[in-house]
């Protein structure tokens, strides 16, 4: 029994890990590999080389890719197997995100947040991908777990240490901060906003800044030096996604509210609980802040509530508020006003009633990032579910928070906990898809072709989902230096053609054919003008269509 006291937490880590790993693992093969992952996959077959050279002209640092690389070498391409990475880094995820939670806040907000974590559709979504977002969740949870033991380290021995040498105890801690922190920012550009995060908070404690400024300098230093490489690269992608992005700018409330909803495993009952979690949290805090009783009577009796309703107004409507959230003199100054609520917290921390500095910074972690990113998307685009994920893993622990503060009395703190956990797990889809079936759509025109068909399909770039499909062999078959060569050659060895427009239809060569294929993975949204399908329609008679969820539509012609 002493035993099982002894190792009560190790025990719980390895019950969190073990589920976290069945919930997301059971189904990690299920959806089709897609999207972007076929991207990742293919770039990640060749040498590091050309995989630091062929990323830099794109939208994605090359950390992932790399590791990707060692892993496909020793266990292939399947579905599973290039996912089983991302499922590791939400394990240790959820590892890190228990260990803030035992060490700076206390035993049931570890246990709240990481079970929140668990069951959300989000991050089992992004688990199931082969992609950089579980990579880059892990490295924030664990550059964050460091940056806290730095701040907590400063708390505990501000005394004793009160002088302003350079002291060497505890200086690991800021070298690991550094290496995690240059990994971060060399698995996403967004992981900058993790850094820019600790920047603000170490800003905002100047007496800690006083002390420690050698030591974050020297933070500073290496993850500057370890990135020089990449720093070029950074400024050029930086400098071309501000004149905008294929993500769609943000023109209302509703789109921040979305958010929170996805979080929310996309039911209204668990998103509308949360906000009155969130709501009634903020304003037990401001009840006890000691601020000017005409500020405290704003925040409790106005904005606060008029928060709650606007959430509550997304997706309950309530005519007169759903008008204001697309009024531009109402959304443009609310987002800024949760930062300001946000700021004030932070720097009011001294008139806080049993004031945790933990609490403060995991609450600005969430809210600095979440509206930052918000606010610029009006102008540069950037507001998407991926996107935030460095903010993604401050939610649980947010939400874990709220639920601990609201009641403290031993007989009733477990309620509310109890309640908002439940919901995450009746709600969640271990299943979840990830709306492309790519897999079954693919093996329906391998159906319908003959030696004398011919194949198109729109967008061009849906290439490598196309080849992973079609022939494994094809997608192995890779060039390093033309790209896509050896694939393009293979597609039309077979009469598949990559297409944009109805000028790249071939009429010459449709003579030789008895049958066309049409592919259109969404064509109109990505090429407007492409006119393929109208100018098929015309010369040719529509013999069968398929449908697959939820952009794929197959079109089988017959020649006149």
């Amino acid at each position: 029994m002493n035993f099982l006291k002894k190792q009560k937490h190790t025990i719980i880590i390895l019950f969190l890990v073990l589920l976290n790993f069945i919930i997301k693992g059971i189904y990690l093969s299920s959806n089709s590999l897609a999207g972007d992952e076929p991207f990742s996959v293919y770039h990640a077959q060749m040498s590091i080389a050309s995989i630091i050279q062929l990323l830099s002209l794109g939208n994605n640092p090359p950390l992932y890719e790399i590791l990707l690389h060692f892993w496909i070498k020793i266990f292939g391409i399947s579905e599973l197997s290039v996912r089983v990475p991302s499922l590791i880094f939400s394990c240790i995820t959820v590892l890190f995100i228990y260990k803030i939670g035992i060490k700076y806040l206390n035993n049931r907000i570890a246990l709240y947040a990481s079970l929140i974590f668990i069951f959300s559709n989000y991050h089992i979504s992004l688990a199931h991908e082969a992609r950089a977002y579980a990579l880059l969740g892990m490295l924030t949870a664990i550059s964050m777990y460091y940056f806290m033991g730095i701040i907590y380290d400063y708390k505990t021995n501000a005394k004793s240490d009160s002088n302003n040498r350079f002291n060497y105890k505890g200086i690991s801690k800021y070298i690991i901060l550094a290496v995690v922190n240059t990994l971060l920012i060399y698995t996403h550009y967004f992981g900058f906003f993790a850094l820019i995060v600790q920047f603000l908070f170490s800003i905002f404690n100047l007496q800690f800044l006083r002390k420690n400024w050698k030591k974050m300098l020297l933070c500073m230093g290496i993850i500057v030096l370890l990135y020089v490489p990449n720093i070029s690269v950074f400024f050029k992608r930086f400098i071309e996604s501000s004149s905008g992005t294929w993500v769609p700018p943000v023109k209302n409330l509703g789109h921040l509210f979305e958010q929170i909803f996805f979080f929310s495993n996309e039911n209204k009952f668990l998103f509308i609980t949360i906000i009155a979690v969130l709501s009634a949290a903020i304003g037990k805090l401001f009840y006890h802040l000691q601020l000017n009783k005409y500020i405290k009577g704003l925040f409790l009796f106005l904005l606060i509530p008029l928060f709650f309703i606007t959430a509550y107004s997304i997706f309950f409507q309530i005519p007169f508020i759903w008008k204001l959230t697309s009024n531009p003199f109402y959304f443009i100054p609310f987002t800024p006003l949760i930062l300001c609520i946000n700021l004030i917290w932070v720097l009011c921390k001294d008139k806080i009633k049993n004031y945790q500095w933990q609490t403060t910074f995991i609450v600005f972690w969430f809210v600095f990032i979440f509206s930052f990113m918000f606010i610029v998307s009006f102008r540069i685009p950037m507001f998407l579910d991926r996107y935030l994920m460095t903010a993604a893993i401050a939610f649980p622990l947010v939400i874990g928070i709220s639920v601990d503060y609201l009641i403290r009395k031993p007989k009733y703190e477990l309620i509310i906990p109890i309640v908002v956990i439940l919901l995450f797990v009746l709600t969640v889809k271990p299943n979840i898809t990830n709306k492309r079936d790519v897999k079954e759509t693919v093996a329906k025109i391998k159906e319908l072709k003959t030696n004398t068909t011919i194949v198109y399909f729109c967008p061009e770039w849906f290439d490598l989902n196309f080849v992973y499909y079609y022939n494994r062999l094809y997608f192995m078959d890779y060039d390093d230096k033309n790209i896509k060569n050896k694939i393009y050659h293979h597609l039309h060895s077979e009469n598949i053609f990559p297409i944009s427009n109805h000028n790249q239809i071939d009429i010459n060569l449709i003579k030789h054919m008895d049958k066309i294929i049409y592919l259109d993975v969404a064509a109109d949204f990505h090429y407007p003008k492409n006119n393929i399908k109208k100018e098929l329609d015309v010369r040719y008679n529509l013999k069968n269509e398929y449908k697959f969820y939820e952009i794929f539509n197959v079109y089988e012609y017959e020649l006149n």
